[in-house]
């Protein structure tokens, strides 16, 4: 029997609040901890295989106007696991974009190719920031899925909004600092030590609990 995963006690965090439809859980990851936790659909309905087959969470199955669909909910043994989970220290976070990777190899294109990503980057950042400005909206009007867990969803919120308002400040300074490059190539690499040195004046003499 394989191990539970991060993504089995995100399910198990869903599945806690109310019974789900595996297609209703897929959209809830989606919507509620994609920012944080994006999964492909297959591998959501494989974890969700894995907590039943270790009774973490049991499925029926139902139809609804002639369709078929399997529906879940947590155990008191899932809850146990869950509860677990929550107080366990966590593995260190990470940071993945396919963007940023790009960027990081662009000295293999050039400044185009190097600009279009800092560009993917910002877009993104801004099309999230849009779509958490009504989540901000629905909440503060009363709306809102689970409003007796606004407030532990109010700071997740804005974790996700300060991250993605960071890489659009981040975005501007790129931009500028890619103008100053002759190319992507070793001839701009006379601009790393200064910009290392920048960094360090900025961020160097803070510690993780000062306050920006």
């Amino acid at each position: 029997m394989r191990k539970l995963t991060t993504t089995s006690y995100a399910l198990l965090g869903l599945l806690a609040l109310r019974e789900w439809t595996a297609y209703e859980l897929v959209e809830q990851m989606r919507r509620s901890l994609g920012y944080i936790w994006p999964r492909a659909q297959s591998g959501v309905y494989a974890e969700l295989h894995a907590l039943v087959e270790r009774e973490l969470t049991t499925s029926r199955v139902e139809q609804v106007g002639g369709r078929i669909r399997t529906c879940y909910q947590i155990t008191p043994t899932g809850r146990a696991a869950l509860a677990g989970w929550v107080v366990a220290p966590p593995t260190a976070s990470r940071f993945e974009s396919e963007a940023a990777l790009q960027l990081i190899f662009s000295d293999q294109a050039g400044t185009d190719q190097a600009l279009a990503a800092v560009d993917a980057l910002d877009r993104d950042a801004r099309a999230r920031q849009e779509e958490l400005l009504e989540v901000f909206a629905e909440y503060a009007d009363g709306g809102g899925r689970f409003r007796d867990r606004a407030h532990v969803s109010a700071l997740a919120a804005r974790l996700y909004h300060e991250h993605y308002a960071a890489v659009g400040r981040w975005a501007d300074w790129a931009r500028a600092e890619i103008a100053s490059w002759p190319a992507t190539d070793s001839r701009a690499a006379h601009r790393g030590a200064g910009v290392a040195r920048s960094n360090r004046a900025d961020f160097g003499g803070r510690s993780g609990n000062e306050p920006g």
